[in-house]
């Protein structure tokens, strides 16, 4: 979904986002059973919700609002150490967007 949102920014693959969340995913949730978990679901719910919002109209509108409200705040988040706090946010994302999808 970070993806995604970027993408439709104009970002690319290496912009300062994604760098961050995947350090996020690097030095936090990679290191516990409960957070490989969580990649492990992210990466089999995040193609489906992306298949969906894809077949809106305003899909881009929906990217550039999850970018904007969450993409940016998870990764200045992370990049000020506040790891946890990112998290969270990055959760509420994903279940916001499961809602626009379904």
């Amino acid at each position: 979904m970070t993806t995604a949102c970027c993408k439709v920014v104009g970002l690319q693959d290496d912009c300062w986002e994604l760098t961050q969340l995947r350090s996020l995913r690097a030095w936090v949730l990679d290191h516990s059973a409960t957070g490989r978990t969580e990649v492990d679901e992210y990466y089999n719910l995040a193609p489906k919700i992306i298949a969906a919002i894809d077949k809106l109209p305003e899909a881009e509108t929906i990217y550039r609002r999850l970018y904007f409200s969450y993409i940016v705040p998870c990764a200045a988040l992370n990049f000020f150490g506040l790891r946890q706090a990112s998290r969270r946010r990055y959760h509420r994302m994903i279940a916001e967007a499961q809602g626009v999808a379904a």
